[in-house]
C-alpha cells in the first residue's frame, strides 16, 4: 500500500464508528458495536504508525511530527509515541519542544494511568536537557529516492549489529554510491522501532564530511564540529575527543577518506577509547586497520551487453528518476531504453555518472547523450588508472559537462571555486560579477546548486574540484578571483561586527557562521598575498568566533598573523594583539593574557588609541582579577571605565564591558551595593542599545547580587531571564555561567540533589567551550557544597582535586589555600587518622596567617579537636609542623594524587 494511499486512508476516518449510536436495550448489538469501534480505531492507529515509520525512514520529520500527534490525540497514554516525539523534536532542534512534550507525556501517565514515566523515557528527556544543541543525528534530508543497493545495504546493517563489527568501510571508485549506501543504512537506525534509547546508536548518528579538509590533522575538528563540542585550544583535541565519546553508544560515519588515510589510526584510538562507539567509513581505498571489515561497490546493476535481463534494472531506474526531476512529462521510446542501457554500461552503472549524464534530458535528446559519453568514456573502459586519483571515475563526465559550456560559463564555473561551503547571490555579484541568468544556467546544467531555505548556491565539491584545476590554470584570473573574494569578505564581517551588538545579533550570527568555509579560505589565500586586509578581516571576525566559542579557531588563526606581526602597523598589531588575548584568557592562561594584553596598551598609547586601550586596560583587569590580584584589578578597571565614559570613539559595548567587569569586582570585595549600581548601569545601557549579550551577563551579576542578600527568589527569575536570552543566542559560554548561578542558589536553600543536577550541566557545557573560570567556580561548588551535601564524598574529593588543577593553572592562591583545606576535610571524613590531611590544614592554616586570610574559627577548631581525639598529640603535632613547611602548590601535587587509603 502506498504512502499516498495510507494518507487518504487516516483523512477518511472521521471518528468512533458510528458515533452517538447507543441501543441500551440490545446488549449484543452494543457489545459489536464496541468491538467495531475498537477494530478500526486500531485499524488507525496502526496506519499511523507504518506511516510514522515511513516518514522517519525517509527523514520527512515534519510529517512524521504531524502524525506522532496525531496518535497522541487518539491514545495519549502511549509512552512510546510521547518519547518518539521527544526525539523527532530533538532531531529537529526544538529542544524546548521535546522537553515540553516529556512533562505532557508525565501528566497523561499519571491522569490516565495513575504511574510514571518508565526509565528510557527519563533517560531520553536527560539527554536532551543536558545537551543544548542536541540531535540524535546530522544526516541530510533525503531529496531524492535511494535506488538499488538492496543485499549490500542488508548486510551493513547486520554488521553493525555485531558488535565484533565495529569498523566498516564501504570501499569503491569515486561517484560509486558510498555515501548513499551509508546514508540509507544509518537512517535505517533512525526508524521508531530501532531510535529508542536502549537501541545500538542511543546517543546518535553522526555524518563527518572529510572532501573539504585538506589534511589529517583536520579530522579532529571535523569530528569535534559534527558532535557540537567545543575544543579546547589548551589541551589536546584528540584527547577530548575520546573523553567525550568514552561512554557513548554512537555511529560515526566519515564520509570520503580517500585522502587522509595517514590519519586513519585516529579511529582505532578512537575505537580502543570507546567500546560502544562504531565507525562506517566510505573510502576508495581501504583503511588497513585491524578489524576493518571491507565491502568494495560496484556499480549499480545495469544491463550487460549481450545479456537479457527482465524489467529496468537499478541503474536504469535511477536514471529514469532523475530524468524525469528535471523532465517530468518525459516520454520514452523503445530507441530511448536501448540508450539508456549504454549509458549505464558506459558509466558502468556509477551512480553519480548516471544521474549527471540524466539531468541533460531537458537539453538533449537520450540518443545523443550516449554518443557524447561513448565518445569520451572509452578511458573509463579501458584503464580506470590512467586517470587522476580523484575524479578517477567521473573525469569524463566532468568533462563532458565543461565542454558543454560556452566559455563565459566556463570562466564563471572557473571562478566560483573559489567559495568553499557555497556563497549567497550578493557574492556571486560582487566577486565574479554574475548574474541572476547565468547563475541560473550553471544550475540548469545541475553544475551549481540552488538552497531555497538557505538561499546559497552550492557546487558539489568534486565538481568544484574539477573547477578549480581548470581556474589554476590561469594564475592571473585566479589571483583576480582571490583578491575579490578577501576583500568581499572582509567588507561582509566589517558589517556584520557592527550588527553584534544589537538587535539583530542572533539573525547576524547565524549569517556569519554560513561563512566559515570562505573565511579560511580567504584567510589562507590572504596571509600569504595580503596581510594586512586579512589581518582587519580576522579583527572583524574576532567577536563572532568569541559570542559562539569558536575561541580555538580564532587563537590558531591569530597565532599565524603574530608570527609575521612586524610587517603590520602598529594599530593593526595592537588589535591582532588585543583579540588573541581575548581567545585565551578564558583557558586560563593569565600571564600569557597579562603580558600580551601590556603590550598592546603600549602601541595603543602611543597611537592614542581609545577603543584599544579600553580593551588592552580590560584585558589586564582579567588577568590580575582570574590571579587574585584584586587592586591591581580595580586599578585597571578603572583606567578602561575612565577612557570609555569620556571617549567619543569608543563604542558603547566596551562601555558595558567595562562596566560589567566593575560590578564584578565590587561584589568581589563586599561592596555590594555599589555593585548594584553598576550592574544596572550596565542593564539600561545594553537595554538601551539592544546588546542582549552583555545584558545577560549584567543580569548575572544581579542575580548574584540577590542571593548575596538572601533574595533567592529574585536571583532565580533575574538568572532565567538571562538563561533564556543565552539559549535564543546559542550562547554556550553565558548559558553555562547561568547555571553556576542557579546551582548557588540551590546550595544556598540546602536543595542539595538540584545543585548538583545544575552543577554538572554548568560543568558538562564549560568543558565543550573550555570555559576555564566557569569550570573553576562550577567544579568547586560542587566538591565542597553540592556532593558534601548529598553525603558522596568520594565525588566530592575528585572534584576537588580536579579544582586544585585549575587553581594551579590560575595561580590562585586564596583558592589554592581553601581547595587544600577542603580536601583535608574530605580525606578525613572518608578516613580519618590520616595524617597526611593534617599537614594539608597546617599548610592552608599557614598561607592565611600571612595573607590575613580569615576562616570561620569556630568551625576550624571543632575540626581540630575532632583530629586531635583520633590521633595521638605527638602524631598531630609533627604532622601540623611539617605542613607548615609546605608551600601550597607542593600540598595540592599530594592532595590531587592521594587517596582515601593515604596515611
Amino acid at each position: 500500500c502506498c504512502m499516498a494511499q495510507l494518507r487518504a486512508a487516516v483523512a477518511l476516518y472521521k471518528g468512533p464508528f458510528l458515533a452517538g449510536l447507543s441501543l441500551a436495550d440490545a446488549p449484543q448489538f452494543e457489545s459489536w458495536l464496541t468491538q467495531q469501534r475498537e477494530y478500526y480505531q486500531q485499524q488507525l492507529l496502526d496506519t499511523l504508525a507504518a506511516l510514522i515509520a515511513a516518514y522517519t525512514q525517509r527523514g520527512e520529520w515534519r510529517e512524521a511530527i504531524q502524525f506522532t500527534q496525531h496518535q497522541l490525540a487518539l491514545e495519549p497514554w502511549l509512552e512510546e509515541s510521547h518519547r518518539q516525539l521527544m526525539m523527532l523534536y530533538a532531531r529537529t532542534g526544538q529542544r524546548s519542544l521535546a522537553l515540553k512534550q516529556y512533562e505532557q507525556c508525565r501528566a497523561s501517565l499519571q491522569e490516565e494511568l495513575g504511574t510514571d514515566v518508565a526509565p528510557e523515557t527519563q533517560t531520553l528527556a536527560n539527554q536532551i536537557r543536558l545537551r543544548p544543541n542536541f540531535s540524535l543525528q546530522n544526516l541530510p534530508v533525503n531529496l531524492t529516492p535511494f535506488i538499488g543497493r538492496e543485499q549490500e545495504s542488508t548486510l551493513v546493517k547486520s554488521w553493525l549489529t555485531d558488535s565484533t563489527s565495529r569498523l566498516i568501510t564501504l570501499t569503491g571508485l569515486g561517484g560509486m554510491g558510498k555515501t548513499r549506501l551509508a546514508l540509507a543504512t544509518a537512517r535505517h537506525f533512525l526508524q521508531p522501532q530501532t531510535a529508542q534509547p536502549t537501541a545500538p546508536f542511543a546517543d546518535g548518528i553522526y555524518l563527518i564530511d572529510l572532501i573539504p579538509l585538506t589534511t589529517p590533522a583536520q579530522i579532529e575538528t571535523a569530528v569535534a564540529e559534527a558532535l557540537h563540542l567545543h575544543l579546547s585550544a589548551g589541551g589536546s583535541a584528540r584527547q577530548q575527543i575520546i573523553d567525550y565519546l568514552r561512554d557513548k553508544q554512537l555511529l560515526l560515519i566519515f564520509d570520503n577518506f580517500e585522502h587522509l588515510l595517514s590519519g586513519a589510526p585516529l579511529l582505532a584510538e578512537l575505537l580502543q577509547a570507546a567500546p560502544n562507539l562504531s565507525i562506517l567509513t566510505t573510502s576508495r581505498t581501504r583503511l588497513r586497520l585491524r578489524g576493518e571489515k571491507v565491502l568494495a561497490l560496484s556499480g549499480l546493476a545495469h544491463h550487460h551487453e549481450g545479456t537479457a535481463r527482465a524489467g529496468p534494472s537499478a541503474a536504469t531506474q535511477l536514471f529514469l528518476s532523475t530524468a524525469r526531476q528535471v523532465a517530468p512529462e518525459l516520454e520514452i521510446s523503445p530507441d530511448d531504453e536501448q540508450a539508456i542501457k549504454v549509458i549505464c554500461q558506459l558509466v558502468e552503472g556509477i551512480p553519480l555518472a548516471v544521474e549527471l549524464a540524466a539531468r541533460w534530458v531537458d537539453t538533449l535528446p537520450i540518443s545523443v547523450i550516449a554518443s557524447e559519453l561513448k565518445r569520451d568514456i572509452n578511458q573509463l573502459a579501458t584503464d580506470l588508472q590512467d586517470l587522476p586519483a580523484r575524479q578517477r571515475s567521473m573525469q569524463a563526465v566532468f568533462h563532458a559537462s565543461w565542454q558543454r559550456l560556452p566559455e563565459s560559463a566556463r570562466r564563471l564555473l572557473a571562478r566560483a571555486s573559489v567559495f568553499q561551503g557555497g556563497f549567497t547571490l550578493e557574492a556571486a555579484i560582487t566577486v565574479l560579477g554574475a548574474t541572476h541568468q547565468n547563475l541560473a544556467q550553471l544550475v540548469n546544467h545541475s553544475l551549481l546548486q540552488f538552497d531555497q531555505a538557505e538561499k546559497r548556491y552550492h557546487c558539489h565539491e568534486l565538481l568544484r574540484q574539477y573547477a578549480a584545476a581548470q581556474l589554476a590554470s590561469d594564475p592571473e584570473l585566479e589571483r583576480q578571483t582571490r583578491q575579490k573574494q578577501l576583500t568581499y569578505f572582509c567588507e561582509f564581517a566589517a558589517q556584520g561586527e557592527q550588527h553584534l551588538r544589537g538587535g539583530d545579533t542572533i539573525l547576524w550570527k547565524r549569517v556569519l557562521g554560513a561563512e566559515k568555509g570562505n573565511w579560511q579560505v580567504a584567510f589562507e589565500w590572504g596571509i600569504v598575498n595580503e596581510l594586512e586586509m586579512t589581518a582587519r578581516m580576522a579583527i572583524h571576525l574576532s567577536l563572532f568566533w568569541f559570542d559562539s566559542g569558536q575561541m580555538q579557531l580564532g587563537e590558531r588563526l591569530y597565532e599565524r598573523l603574530l608570527r609575521r606581526q612586524d610587517e603590520l602597523t602598529e594599530w593593526l598589531k595592537g588589535w591582532v594583539l588585543t583579540w588573541y588575548t581575548a581567545m585565551i584568557w578564558v583557558q586560563g592562561r593569565l600571564e600569557e593574557c597579562r603580558r600580551l594584553a601590556l603590550e598592546a596598551n603600549r602601541l595603543f598609547a602611543i597611537l592614542d588609541d581609545g577603543p584599544g586601550l579600553v580593551m588592552s586596560y580590560h584585558h589586564q583587569y582579567v588577568a590580575a582579577f582570574h590571579s587574585g590580584d584584586l587592586e591591581t584589578a580595580a586599578h585597571h578597571n578603572k583606567q578602561a571605565l575612565t577612557i570609555a565614559r569620556n571617549d567619543p570613539l569608543v563604542p558603547p559595548w566596551f562601555l558595558s564591558v567595562c562596566l560589567q567587569t566593575r560590578s564584578g569586582l565590587l561584589a568581589e570585595v563586599g561592596q555590594d551595593e555599589a555593585a548594584d549600581h553598576a550592574a544596572r548601569e550596565c542593564l539600561q545601557l545594553c537595554q538601551a542599545n539592544r546588546d542582549v549579550v552583555l545584558e545577560a551577563y549584567a543580569l548575572a551579576t544581579l542575580a548574584r547580587l540577590a542571593i548575596k542578600r538572601g533574595a533567592f527568589a529574585e536571583a532565580r527569575s533575574v538568572s532565567q531571564r538571562a538563561l533564556a536570552i543565552a539559549q535564543d543566542m546559542d550562547d554556550p559560554r553565558m548559558e553555562s555561567i547561568q547555571y553556576v548561578i542557579l546551582g548557588n542558589i540551590a546550595l544556598a536553600e540546602r536543595d542539595f540533589p538540584a545543585a548538583v543536577d545544575t552543577l554538572e550541566t554548568a560543568v558538562a557545557i564549560g568543558e565543550m567551550t573550555n570555559n576555564t573560570d566557569i569550570l573553576d567556580e562550577a567544579i568547586m561548588l560542587l566538591g565542597r557544597d553540592a556532593y558534601t551535601g548529598i553525603g558522596e564524598y568520594e565525588r566530592a574529593l575528585e572534584a576537588l582535586q580536579r579544582w586544585a588543577q585549575i587553581c594551579l593553572q590560575l595561580e590562585n592562591e586564596a583558592n589554592m589555600a581553601a581547595c587544600l583545606d577542603k580536601i583535608a576535610r574530605v580525606q578525613w571524613q572518608l578516613k580519618p587518622g590520616n595524617l597526611a590531611t593534617v599537614r594539608w590544614l597546617a599548610a592552608a592554616a599557614a598561607w592565611r596567617e600571612t595573607h590575613s586570610s580569615m576562616v570561620d574559627a569556630t568551625d576550624q577548631n571543632r575540626l581540630l579537636a575532632k583530629i586531635r581525639e583520633q590521633i595521638t598529640a605527638t602524631e598531630f603535632w609533627d604532622s601540623w609542623e611539617l605542613g607548615r613547611l609546605l608551600s601550597l602548590p607542593e600540598g595540592l601535587a599530594e592532595a590531587t594524587t592521594a587517596s582515601p587509603d593515604l596515611a
